[in-house]
């Protein structure tokens, strides 16, 4: 049965990640956000190949081991919408490609898992994306970052009583309960067809880019509604790479998939 299958590689693939020493990882995601950044300023005059495998920490030269200036001072991002997440336990850390994007003045956007907003999708649970500015990224008071694989609601109490957060704004609401956009009013729902890029996070891929998640279909529901000219990009570690990943009908390889 393919789910059973899927659930052994799964444990397996993340059981290897974790042996990953923290110093590595720190090390591979740094190259792998060095790497996005200069493919990202460089469009639309370079394409990128379905699988770029980032130079490992040893084989980076000293003066390139760190985002060139250059690039820092680009503004190609400048007004481009991307999607990013916050990395949980042993993920690749974007904290360097979301510094740079801030700084050249990009719309950054993570995942919120909702239950019960509407939205042009669904009503159901199910994962959007709302804006966080620089100023709230860096207070780290977005509840949805703290706490990212939880389900927000208007019933929630983070919502009810937000004296905790304390640079969320209240709105009063004319109703018993308030509704949860209010409470977030600070991080303005993004419709999947605002998205310029995309950055994926995954458990395991293959040589063809088959993807393998953590199972909830977050991104299996949320990448059809993309755009098609949406730059869509899988990151990970080499040690992430298996034979094949087994895939169901609903499964879709992604474009692209930045590897150290």
């Amino acid at each position: 049965m393919i789910a059973e299958k899927k659930r052994k590689l799964r444990e397996e693939v993340l059981t290897r990640r974790d042996q990953i020493p923290e110093s590595v990882r720190q090390e591979k995601s740094t190259s792998i956000c060095a790497s996005l950044l200069r493919s990202f300023c460089a469009l639309p005059k370079s394409k990128f190949f379905p699988h770029e495998t980032v130079p490992t920490p040893h084989q980076i030269p000293e003066s390139d081991s760190v985002i060139p200036e250059n690039v820092k001072a680009e503004k190609t991002l400048a007004g481009k919408t991307i999607a990013v997440y916050a990395a949980m336990k042993s993920e690749v850390n974007l904290e360097v490609f979301i510094q740079a994007a801030y700084a050249q003045g990009a719309r950054i956007c993570f995942p919120c898992i909702t239950k019960g907003f509407r939205t042009s999708v669904s009503r159901e649970t199910l994962m959007i994306f709302r804006e966080v500015s620089e100023e709230f990224y860096v207070k780290g008071a977005v509840p949805f970052i703290n706490s990212p694989m939880r389900p927000f609601s208007s019933s929630d109490p983070i919502f009810q009583n937000p004296s905790s957060m304390a640079p969320l704004k209240r709105i009063p609401s004319t109703t018993d309960e308030a509704t949860p956009d209010a409470f977030l009013c600070d991080f303005p729902l993004v419709e999947p067809h605002e998205f310029d890029i995309v950055i994926v996070p995954l458990v395991a891929f293959d040589a063809e880019n088959n993807r393998l998640g953590y199972g909830g279909g977050n991104y299996d529901q949320f990448l059809p509604l993309l755009r098609p000219d949406a730059h869509v990009v899988g990151v990970a570690f080499n040690e992430q790479q298996v034979e094949s990943v087994p895939v169901e009908p609903h499964d879709l390889p992604l474009p692209h998939i930045f590897s150290s």
